[in-house]
């Protein structure tokens, strides 16, 4: 009989492990001075002992606990725990994840009792395994969890009783030899009682059942139990009798000590909006079915559930609850009624993400892999840092998770960096998905170096769609950057000291426009706002650009209120509206110490704003869900802007420009009306996507005759050994010119275009052509060096949902007109389309990228 014991115990929990510990048991009043938990590793070896102090008191009938903080590392699955006295003997020995037995310490030969139950990385804070039921002695208690920490104090679910001293024995004296003992009568004994047929005796989740139903059967990590809010879940109760009402009583608890207790009915009785019910569904062979209602603007995260029936045996499961967003209920803010737009917005674990300029852009696959273990882990970690009280909101959800997923004020998942030195860290172009970003973060415990928009954005939208809100990467080419100087203006300032318009004043300019800046789009409901309209697409964004309300955050805001030129609501409208829309306006000094407006551009900013399409790999243009077309009454009406110039120009360049070939640009100039002459100043620069100048390849001027009603072109070209000695780091080349009338002395037009080169160098293929689900594959991938130059210290990136982890392949050199070859193994895990991404980075160039469409069956 053992009457000091182990009571309760944390090791693990999702996340950084919080409040690790031991708990121990025992009657009031014994002295545990001089005791110690002596820690045993895997494999039987002590790996460390703890002393411990203090005198049990009494907190019910005659019992008391004493919780015993142990912060050494290595107190993780697959441990064990000796409780040694001051006389060195053993009083209690447990393990957990394998049998243990101790090969030296107090313990040395003794097997570890492994107890019933386990944490894992999905417990949610502050909950531990403990011991419930009702008794005197460690026997009498099973091992339950995961219930909210008591460290100290008794159980929620355990009831001491108190110790039955016996009685002194009393001397038997034998009776006289010449007597004869009377017979013995048997007393009689009343039969027991059979148990009522109310006592629950088990309880079945119906696992693989709900998650069909919830949507949620695509995830299939070790103790993750998922369903939906605004939706009821099926539950079968096993007891002698069929169930009747009033009986069972569920209660849950939501990462509080709060809780909602569900009596179940016989009908579907409530609010299924704010409310919890449950009702009777049937009996069949020895089971009760029951039906739970999960309220639609229930909180999202981890709950623990807990059943009692009239016997009051209370039954916990094993593992805990999760509860997500839910696009498929009408119940739910997410709701999205489209099953194609919820496939690609929810479950769709594969992308593309555009990137380039809006005059010559591609598509970046990228691997969300939302219901990866390590995904779902960090999701639910950063929800864990949102006020419990504000994760029924969708609307605070997404607006504090832009927060969190940059690392400026949270301690959030990634750090920024758009320099050119990646030094301790992962550049940004050589992420090829979300689930690599999402494990480090798990693993080391900090902020992951380094990410850019588009890297902020794809880790986004796998935080979005693992909690189940409907989610998409949006790239904006020609992307303004308005600085609140103090308040935003929807306008793009820029100001030049000298009437040639070629030299910026960068202590005055402190707006830009970016080539291109991905933010993401979440869809819901906005009943925060007083306009209906205000349903749907909303931005949020989690690069840090600018504070809001003091933190790196932005959004969400209606994407048709950002159309319709809205001002003052929720959240960062201003800043949203000028990234789209914003007005270009060119000051030049005016010789008396200020500056005047000499020009304003409205058609330069916010161009084929891009997202992948649904149900297929091709580029979906949004622009006119963002702003009304260019120059049209309702477009000025949203802005109020001056209108176009006396002279237009465009830019073509080659869309097709492979890596190592010339590349050839063409201006083309339109007067709206009368003749003259102009002067052009060509330039072509390596600049980073945000737009800052990093050096300058080549320049060019020349004078043009314009007449009204024709054109003039002018030609500028760019040769190979200009440009790729400068190619470093993922920065683009671009072609700026700069057009003046010389008439009028002033600048007309000022404009960039930018160059990414076409990926087809890296060829992959993959055999057999159509993998089965089980099976193993093999990816061919070929790439061929064009250049003149050979490239140095290559890393070849290769992942693929349900295809392959990312794996990473190194290589010295590639001499010029040589071919690497790489062969990668494949795993093909469930049905479906599958995208194997393959990215390419040297000291030379970087960011090549290059795919292949996978089939499994």
């Amino acid at each position: 009989m053992t009457t000091v014991f182990f009571n309760e115990i944390h090791y693990e929990n999702l996340g950084i492990d919080i409040k690790e510990g031991v708990e121990i048991a025992g009657p009031a009043g014994v002295n545990v001075d001089g005791w110690k938990i002596v820690i045993y590793d895997a494999h039987g070896a002590q790996k460390g002992e703890l002393a411990i102090r203090g005198l049990l008191p009494n907190q019910q009938n005659g019992w008391g606990t004493l919780y015993v903080p142990v912060a050494l590392p290595n107190l993780h699955g697959g441990n064990a725990l000796a409780l040694v006295n001051r006389r060195g003997e053993v009083s209690h020995f447990i393990s957990w994840g394998g049998n243990i037995t101790a090969r030296d310490g107090p313990a040395a030969g003794r097997a570890a009792e492994r107890i019933s139950r386990e944490e894992t990385v999905f417990t949610p804070i502050g909950t531990s395994i403990q011991l419930v039921g009702t008794g005197n002695k460690y026997e009498d208690f099973r091992w339950d969890c995961p219930h909210f920490q008591t460290f100290g104090g008794v159980n929620r679910h355990q009831t001491f009783t108190r110790l039955v001293t016996p009685p002194a024995p009393v001397p038997v004296v034998p009776p006289p030899t010449h007597e004869v003992p009377p017979p013995v009568v048997p007393t009689p004994v009343a039969p027991s009682a059979p148990a009522s047929p109310q006592v629950i005796q088990s309880i079945d989740l119906q696992v693989e059942k709900n998650r069909a139903a919830h949507h949620t059967d695509k995830i299939h990590a070790k103790g993750f139990f998922a369903i939906r809010r605004g939706q009821t879940f099926q539950i079968s109760l096993v007891a002698p009798a069929e169930v009747t009402e009033a009986s069972p009583r569920f209660t849950v608890y939501p990462e509080t000590q709060n809780s909602y207790v569900i009596n179940v009915g016989t009908k579907n009785v409530g609010d299924p909006d704010s409310e919890w019910f449950g009702y009777f569904t049937g009996h069949q062979n020895g089971a009760t079915s029951v039906a739970v209602h999960i309220p639609g603007r229930a909180i999202v995260g981890q709950y623990t559930l807990s059943a009692s029936g009239d016997g009051g045996k209370t039954w916990t499961p094993a593992e805990p609850i999760y509860i997500l967003f839910n696009a498929w209920s009408k119940h739910d803010d997410v709701f999205l009624d489209d099953e194609a737009f919820r496939n690609e917005y929810v479950l769709n674990e594969d992308g593309f993400i555009w990137v380039g300029s809006y005059v010559n852009y591609s598509a970046r696959p990228w691997s969300f892999s939302q219901f990866n273990t390590k995904s779902l882990q960090a999701a639910l970690l950063l929800l864990q840092k949102i006020p419990v009280a504000e994760r029924g909101d969708v609307v605070l959800v997404s607006r504090r998770l832009s927060a969190l997923v940059n690392s400026n004020d949270d301690s959030g998942v990634l750090v920024g960096n758009w320099s050119s030195d990646f030094s301790g860290g992962t550049p940004p172009s050589a992420w090829t998905g979300s689930a690599d970003i999402l494990k480090e973060y798990l693993l080391n415990k900090q902020p992951v170096k380094y990410g850019q928009c588009w890297v902020y954005s794809g880790t986004f939208t796998t935080i979005l769609r693992a909690l189940g809100v409907p989610a998409r990467s949006v790239t904006n080419f020609a992307s303004a950057h308005d600085v609140p100087e103090p308040t935003y203006n929807r306008s793009v300032d820029k100001y030049y000291p000298r009437a040639d318009g070629v030299t910026e004043d960068t202590d005055k300019t402190n707006d830009s426009v970016w080539n291109f800046h991905v933010w993401n789009d979440a869809w819901f409901a906005r009943r925060d706002l007083k306009n209906s309209n205000y349903t749907g697409w909303q931005a949020v964004d989690a690069t840090p650009q600018e504070r809001s309300d003091r933190k790196f955050q932005m959004g969400p805001v209606p994407i048709s209120a950002v159309k319709v030129g809205e001002k003052g609501i929720n959240y960062d409208i201003d800043f949203v509206y000028s990234e789209v829309n914003a007005d270009e306006k060119y000051y030049i000094a005016d010789g008396r110490g200020g500056y005047r407006l000499v020009r304003t551009i409205t058609d330069s900013v916010g161009k084929n704003i891009s997202t992948k399409a649904v149900g297929t790999n091709a580029r979906q243009d949004i622009t006119l869900e963002y702003k009304y077309k260019e120059n049209s009454v309702e477009e000025r009406a949203s802005h109020g802007a001056d209108q176009a110039g006396p002279i237009q120009f465009a830019i073509e360049v080659d869309k097709t420009t492979k890596l190592g070939k010339t590349i050839h640009a063409r201006l083309d100039i339109h007067p709206a009306n009368g003749s003259g002459t102009v002067n052009v100043a060509w330039s072509a620069h390596i600049i980073t996507y945000t737009g800052k100048p990093v050096t300058v390849l080549a320049k060019s001027s020349a004078t043009v005759k314009v007449t009204k009603g024709t054109s003039a072109n002018v030609p500028f070209e760019l040769a190979p050994e200009t440009y790729v000695p400068q190619e470093l780091q993922g920065n683009q080349r671009n072609f700026i010119p700069r057009v003046r009338n010389s008439a009028r002395n002033r600048p007309e037009h000022h404009r960039a275009t930018g160059i990414r080169f076409v990926a087809d160098d890296i060829q992959v293929t993959v055999e057999p052509a159509q993998l089965k689900s089980g099976t193993d594959g093999v990816a061919n991938i070929e790439f061929y060096n064009p250049l003149q130059i050979v490239l140095h210290n290559l890393v070849l990136s290769v992942e693929g949902t349900d295809l392959t982890k990312v794996q990473r392949f190194k290589f010295p050199a590639v001499k010029p007109g040589e071919t690497l070859k790489q062969q990668v193994q494949l795993h093909a895990w469930g049905p479906g389309k599958k995208t194997l991404i393959v990215l390419l980075d040297s000291d030379e160039i970087n960011d090549l990228t290059g795919q292949a469409q996978v089939i499994v069956v």
